[in-house]
């Protein structure tokens, strides 16, 4: 009787999910990354692969950005199962990357990072007609605040699958690492403002 199976493939990042030298590790590179460039897009799905590298959990990943009083996807990522697909958004239709603007404006005023184990019986989650049409499992989103408590965006992962809850160590390392993105995006909405001159300057 065979009790239990392990996938033994290279693909399989479950085997370090309770690596914590691993998670150091991931971490250290979403940090020396963050800091080599300003370019909003590659910079924001190179964050999404390395998220999934941490949470295993994750079936998609998307990152939200403001846009005065409007919320863009600005990147997404899928796992299929097997392999992790990636795909900028505007490559993609908007209606296939559904998401809630209540949980995001509720996650942004109150400053909150917000864990849902299971959303359909979360009385705390807003039931609404995109949240239950997604039909997810476990989500995590963590507002992207700058100075003054600015309205930067989301971070949002979340999970379809039963078995595959995300932690309360699991929103407290993502809500860390917000804190860094956060920044970064600060710094890179303050380049894109600058002439091309402005930007060779530093270069010079």
């Amino acid at each position: 009787i065979i009790k239990s199976q392990v996938n033994a493939l290279r693909s399989n990042h479950t085997l370090f999910a309770s690596n914590a030298e691993h998670k150091l590790q991931v971490v250290i590179d979403i940090s020396r990354d963050l800091g080599r460039t300003l370019e909003m897009q590659p910079l924001l799905q190179k964050l999404l692969e390395q998220l999934f590298q941490l949470f295993p959990q994750a079936d998609r990943g998307l990152i939200i950005l403001c846009d005065k009083d409007s919320y863009v996807p600005a990147a997404q990522l899928t796992r299929n199962p097997g392999s992790v697909s990636a795909s900028l958004t505007n490559e993609v239709d908007p209606e296939d990357l559904p998401f809630s603007r209540t949980l995001i404006r509720r996650a942004l005023e109150d400053g909150l990072s917000l864990l849902s184990e299971d959303v359909n019986r979360d009385l705390n989650m807003p039931h609404t007609e995109t949240m239950m049409s997604l039909n997810l499992r476990t989500l995590m989103c963590v507002p992207l605040l700058g100075l003054d408590r600015q309205h930067l965006g989301v971070m949002q992962l979340d999970s379809s699958r039963a078995g595959n809850e995300f932690s309360q160590e699991d929103l407290e390392l993502l809500t860390a690492l917000g804190l860094q993105v956060s920044g970064v995006l600060e710094n890179a909405k303050l380049h894109e403002t600058l002439t091309p001159a402005e930007r060779r300057r530093p270069e010079l």
